[in-house]
């Protein structure tokens, strides 16, 4: 059994978390034979220096997920694991943290036996290489661990740590038992250690398969080895072979095959070492189905110079998505899209500007969404599917009027995406008061929309951004207000929670809200087109308003200051309203 060797040295291309950052990591295990989800099962996650060892139980699902919480100090990897059925380790190595974290394990079912099985892995101090850090990973039901370090030392500790007094190979053995006479257990397990003043010469891996690309069977390995490596040899199972240090791989075909690496160290006077391990590719399929405009496909039966276009997204933990391919298509309404890696997916299907009925019909999530934070995805795990069916929701129209309504779409403050920037090519939609699409519109290069020629009266915009999340603007025009062009839609990375709806009173305008976060006092900077009676509450995130006071204020400008000494600490709402209890502006603030 090849032992199990935490590397302590970071890749030199890894990303860095600063202090503070939190580290969403989840996953599923899946049975390999039965492709069902493996309940009960134990997954670790390990960080560097070993500020962070948790073991995770997956729930019936075979889901299992984990929040990292750094404070004081930098992460520059985690490193990922679990063992199979027969004890093999399946490990992998993260070290771009981006994104959330999604590591799911495909392996044999956890049918190992209830009597004890030792096991263990142990790792360097990164302060002094002759002492090492021991970890228990025996699966039984244990009270007694019992460690032999091979220089005549001992330990009864579960996760002891032990320092030798000079070079050499060690032979430690762990015996575990259990003294329960009615459930007696008792095994040992050893390995070696190598004690040297400089790193020992160590080959290892991580392979990484392409999960976003239009590429199947598509894999990036990473040295992850310990030494002064000189040269590397890649045999990647199928014939082909890299002398590269981090090559990349694409397999013609789907199968198991086996990945050797063999590394050469100068500092060990050129000894070489090598670590083989096996590779089972995903599962790819094929899907399409019919874009139907009403009661038949688009252009079918006869041809209406209507073009599809289709977006497919891949689903990551349910809430993060990304695009990994479109289609266009004509030819009888049908869309497809071929060897997709299984998962979850979400569709999206479109006219192009020049079709014929482009202003009729919504942009449709499968089957029938409008939008994607509403619309179920689609599992694509055991085999291809020919009728993924979307029926294109119709667009009611405006009735034609005066008015106007236009503005801008941009990053929230809090993005991670070029916050406070416009966002082009957005969906933006406009309903009734029912959520009824009336028509929509894409946002310019400087995240301008706009809608000419309405009717007097109430409106919804909504940005509709695949993957990521807004808030609807209600606005009203009037004989009065019949041009309202500064409408900002704010797109956000997280879900926001808050009211359902911001309502837009351009009578009213919030120029700034400070301090926020507030101490003591909030000071709100407020505009007046014409002389109000306006309500300020501040309500907490349940809804419940704490904090309630009227003013009557002039035409003009005003500071209006709100005591919030009392309030304890965390994010509330701040909302205005007028006489008629119409909602004009809400803010979020912050309490200190």
């Amino acid at each position: 059994m090849k032992k199990l060797l935490i590397l302590i040295s970071a890749l030199a291309f890894c990303l860095s978390l600063n202090a503070g950052d939190i580290i969403f990591v989840s996953g599923h295990v899946t049975d390999i034979e039965t492709s069902q989800p493996i309940a009960n099962h134990k997954v670790y996650i390990i960080t560097n220096e070993q500020y962070v060892f948790d073991t995770l139980t997956t729930d019936i699902n075979g889901y299992y997920s984990d929040s990292i919480s750094m404070s004081g100090f930098t992460i520059n990897y985690l490193y990922i694991f679990t063992f199979d059925c027969n004890f093999i380790v399946h490990d992998t190595t993260v070290t771009n943290f981006d994104y959330p974290v999604v590591v799911d394990f495909i392996i044999c079912n956890d049918t190992l036996p209830s009597f004890c099985q030792a096991y263990f892995y142990y790792y360097p101090d990164s302060l002094n290489s002759f002492t090492y850090n021991f970890f228990d990973l025996s699966i039984g039901n244990i009270d007694t661990w019992e460690w032999d370090f091979g220089d005549g030392n001992t330990s009864g500790e579960q996760n002891p740590v032990h320092t030798y007094q000079d070079t050499g190979i060690y032979y430690v053995c762990l015996t575990v038992s259990n003294s329960d006479s009615m459930n007696y257990c008792y095994d040992t397990f050893c390995d070696s250690i190598y004690i040297s003043i400089t790193p020992v010469c160590q080959a290892d891996f991580i392979a990484l398969v392409d999960s976003t690309s239009n590429m199947p069977n598509f894999y990036y390995f990473y040295d992850n080895s310990l030494g002064n490596i000189s040269e590397w040899l890649w045999n990647f199972g199928d014939g082909a072979i890299s002398l590269e240090q981090n090559p990349v791989h694409q397999y013609a075909e789907s199968g198991t095959y086996e990945v050797c690496l063999t590394i050469i160290c100068e500092n060990a006077g050129g000894y070489a070492d090598f670590i083989c391990k096996q590779i089972i590719t995903p599962n790819y399929y094929n899907l399409g189905g019919f874009t139907f405009a009403g009661d038949y496909p688009i252009n079918n039966p006869v041809s209406t110079a209507d073009t599809g276009i289709a977006y497919l997204y891949r689903v990551f933990n349910n809430t993060d998505i990304v695009a990994i391919d479109t289609n266009i298509f004509y030819t009888l309404g049908y869309f497809w899209f071929t060897e997709k890696m299984e998962g979850d997916y979400l569709i999206k299907i479109g006219l192009t500007p020049n079709s014929a009925r482009f202003n009729e019909y919504i942009p449709t999530y499968f089957i029938d969404g409008m939008m994607w934070e509403n619309t179920n995805t689609m599992s694509l795990y055991d085999s291809s599917y020919f009728a993924v069916d979307v029926h294109l929701l119709q667009a009611n129209g405006t009735n034609q009027g005066n008015g106007k309504i236009g503005g801008n779409v941009i990053w929230c403050d809090d993005s991670q995406i070029n916050p406070g920037e416009p966002i082009p090519d957005v969906e933006v939609l406009l309903l009734d008061n029912e959520n009824n699409p009336l028509t929509f519109d894409f946002s310019e290069n400087d995240g301008y929309f706009e809608f000419d020629y309405l009717a007097f009266g109430t409106y919804k915009l909504y940005a509709e951004f695949t993957g990521k999340y807004t808030l609807p603007v209600t606005v009203t025009i009037t004989d009065d207000h019949p041009i309202i062009n500064d409408i900002i839609l704010e797109v956000c990375d997280h879900e926001i929670t808050g009211i359902e709806d911001i309502f837009y009173e351009p009578d009213i305008t919030i120029s700034n809200v400070f301090p926020n976060p507030a101490t003591n006092n909030l000071n709100i900077e407020i505009n007046l087109k014409n002389s109000q009676n306006l309500s300020f509450n501040i309500s907490n995130l349940l809804g419940q308003i704490i904090y309630s006071e009227n003013f009557n204020l002039s035409q003009g400008n005003h500071i209006i200051k709100i005591p919030v000494r009392t309030l304890q600490k965390g994010i509330y709402l701040l909302s205005v309203s007028n006489s008629d209890n119409f909602i004009s502006v809400t803010k979020k603030i912050v309490k200190n």
